[in-house]
């Protein structure tokens, strides 16, 4: 497809490099790493206002329509539920949502990570790996939610994609239904949320291009 094209031909500095149009294939703004796609998308120090923009920008298309929190700071949420573990700010998510009437609270983390990783993973292995680590890292919350409120029901959603695009679709039907999200609605939220990722691609691309020029 279109997108699979320019990842795999844009002119970062490590593809210059590689056909022989530049003498290094650093990134410009970070001397000690390569310029790759990726390194673009997620870990450019020029561009990290940008990249917690496109973080929130894919965030914000998945906003559902039952009691969540998703304009208050998640540290006043994990206070409210009297945890201690955001103290640290090491375990703070992205999102949680409260079903008030069945008593459940799904904690709602997203990422964005690279379909190669440097070594012969596929790009649904590589989206997997990153899944486990978001899930692992918020357990500790989970369990301490649980001890907190006995009484509720506690669980994650993790949405995770691909700086191409991809993400992994069985998981993130399975975490809409946790999120009583109706399948009917599913088909539009996926697209939506693909043509976000899109998107937020093409502004991080701009930017890049744009800051060879200032």
């Amino acid at each position: 497809c279109m997108w699979e094209e320019i990842y795999f031909s844009a002119p970062t500095r490590k593809k210059l490099f590689q056909w022989g149009k530049t003498n290094s294939p650093c990134c410009p703004h970070c001397p000690d790493r390569e310029e790759t796609w990726g390194h673009i998308q997620l870990a450019c120090r020029q561009f990290q206002a940008l990249i917690q923009q496109a973080h929130n920008q894919v965030m914000k298309k998945k906003r559902l329509q039952v009691t969540t929190w998703w304009e208050t700071p998640m540290r006043i949420v994990m206070e409210a539920m009297g945890t201690s573990m955001h103290q640290e700010g090491q375990w703070i998510p992205d999102g949680c949502c409260y079903f008030t009437n069945i008593k459940r609270i799904v904690i709602i983390e997203f990422a964005r990570t690279s379909e190669y990783d440097g070594v012969e993973q596929t790009s649904l292995e590589c989206l997997k790996k990153k899944f486990q680590e978001k899930e692992e890292k918020y357990a500790p919350l989970r369990a301490e939610i649980t001890v907190l409120l006995p009484d509720h029901e506690v669980e994650q959603a993790t949405f995770i994609a691909g700086v191409k695009g991809s993400i992994m679709e069985r998981e993130w039907h399975e975490n809409f239904r946790r999120l009583r999200v109706d399948d009917t609605e599913w088909e539009g939220i996926k697209t939506a949320a693909i043509k976000q990722l899109l998107e937020v691609q093409h502004m991080l691309w701009t930017a890049r291009r744009g800051s060879e020029s200032t």
